[in-house]
């Protein structure tokens, strides 16, 4: 009898996350379609767009702030709704770069939070890291959108990216190690230290790369390029990216560019793009709808 209430608790378990992934590739489905249909991108940049994304954004912190299964601490709800605060301010208020220094803060504040739950409360913390995240790659997604002429660029973007992946791969290959003496899998003394060590040397540079470019008070100058080709880059677990090949005598590259620069231009056309100074003396271009 015990058994077969056993195995009628896994089939529902079974047909839960069975569920749980249908919904989840539907939302993602949805997502690429409103992100990527030509149709809707008025939509998509107006106020209505905003609302739409502050509502889900809102509906997503009211679950998880009100479940009772997660009971979440007060200190994580307080957390999750100033998100929210953060995205209403920032959809009601134009305030250039300052808006990813908010959010980079946010994102900070948010995995102090997220670790001191860890430690004291113990539930509620994963689903306080999500939004940090977020909030961080909406900073970070700045560094995607420049180009760096300098040869040597890498010099002051990736090379002080290298030790910092590195210290969180020992710290994780310490850690591992306690673990594993206490019974843990073999096979995390190798793949946690490599996934410390990947994701510490990431996080570094598009931090580096997007500071570079939310902290530069540099004026800018501008220069005319030929669009010479076009294209969109899209899949199941990234935003689509549109891109430009552009063109200025004997210097090509490719930029990335908003949607609606990118429907705006077509190959031939002619489009100014930005250079500043950079944040560290590290000069890159912009696309910049300057209306």
């Amino acid at each position: 009898m015990e058994r077969t209430g056993e195995r009628d608790t896994e089939k529902k378990q079974k047909q839960q996350r069975i569920g749980k992934m249908i919904l989840f590739a539907i939302f993602v489905l949805g997502l690429m379609v409103y992100l990527l249909l030509p149709s809707l991108r008025d939509f998509r940049n107006s106020i209505y767009g905003s609302i739409v994304l502050i509502a889900l954004i809102g509906a997503a912190i009211l679950y998880v702030t009100l479940s009772k299964k997660i009971a979440m601490h007060l200190l994580g709800k307080i957390t999750l709704w100033a998100y929210l605060v953060v995205l209403i301010v920032q959809a009601a208020i134009n305030l250039g770069k300052i808006e990813a220094i908010f959010s980079f803060v946010y994102a900070v504040g948010n995995v102090v939070v997220a670790t001191i739950m860890y430690k004291t409360k113990k539930k509620g913390y994963k689903e306080v890291y999500p939004f940090g995240l977020f909030a961080y790659l909406t900073t970070a997604a700045i560094s995607i959108r420049t180009h760096f002429p300098n040869d040597d660029w890498w010099l002051t973007l990736i090379i002080p990216a290298i030790p910092v992946g590195v210290v969180v791969a020992v710290l994780c290959l310490l850690f591992q190690i306690k673990k594993y003496k206490n019974g843990g899998k073999r096979e995390n003394l190798i793949s946690i230290p490599l996934c410390g060590l990947l994701i510490g040397f990431i996080f570094t540079y598009m931090t580096l790369a997007s500071m570079n470019v939310y902290l530069d008070t540099s004026a800018p100058t501008y220069e005319e390029f030929v669009i010479t080709d076009k294209d969109v880059h899209s899949g199941a677990k990234r935003a689509p990216r549109y891109n430009l090949e552009v063109q200025r005598g004997d210097v090509t590259f490719t930029i990335n560019v908003s949607d609606e620069a990118y429907f705006d231009y077509e190959v031939g056309d002619t489009i100014t793009l930005s250079i500043y100074g950079g944040a560290f003396n590290e000069p890159y271009y912009i696309y910049e709808d300057r209306g």
